[in-house]
């Protein structure tokens, strides 16, 4: 009896068989049926969703039976896809057209909770949220009490309590107050020498 591969049983060859199109015809017809007519399996009554764990697609068509299945996270009918990754994810859709609902969540070592996966209604729902949101702020000046927006200036020599020096201006004040008492000790020296000549 020849091998057969693991998943489509398709035989391998021994190596001392006659290849004839006749025998090359039946494998296509088993690759044809084994991949086109993969069908759903249905999730029975009572059935518990965590125990999901092989790759491929499942469906549940009653709302009465997902009612009698444990860790589900709706109460309607929907179909369940499983894909392998270093576990598994399942993505669960809702069969309601008018209110799809798609879930999802990991399996590695433990089960992650259902998430809710957002929709373009719901995500377009939060923008326009934000965005009105956004509207309603207002900023008020800032001043020396309160917080606020505040104008940066570069002006060394202002009085002005409602600007923010900018880093220019205080490099330029820094740059001012050394030259200022540079030439003060300057002529200071100087004046101590006049005095220390007489």
């Amino acid at each position: 009896m020849p091998k057969e591969t693991d998943r489509l049983k398709l035989p391998l060859p021994l190596g001392n068989e006659n290849v004839t199109r006749e025998s090359i015809n039946r494998i296509f017809e088993k690759i044809d049926v084994g991949v086109a007519t993969r069908e759903s399996i249905l999730i029975p009554a009572e059935s518990d969703l965590n125990s999901y764990i092989t790759e491929g697609e499942y469906y549940c068509p009653t709302n009465a039976t997902v009612g009698t299945l444990a860790n589900s996270p709706v109460g309607v009918a929907f179909h369940l896809t499983i894909e392998r990754h270093a576990g598994v994810v399942q993505t669960l859709t809702t069969f309601e057209p008018s209110n799809l609902q798609v879930f999802q969540r990991n399996y590695y070592v433990g089960w992650g909770p259902w998430i809710k996966v957002p929709t373009r209604d719901d995500i377009e729902e939060v923008k326009v949220y934000t965005d009105q949101k956004i509207g309603e702020i207002v900023i008020n000046d800032a001043s020396i009490t309160d917080k606020g927006i505040v104008q940066l200036s570069n002006a060394v020599d202002g009085t002005r309590e409602d600007l923010a020096a900018t880093e220019k201006a205080v490099r330029d004040a820094r740059v001012a107050a050394e030259k200022n008492i540079k030439d003060y000790t300057d002529v200071t020296l100087d004046q101590s020498n006049l005095w220390g000549t007489i």
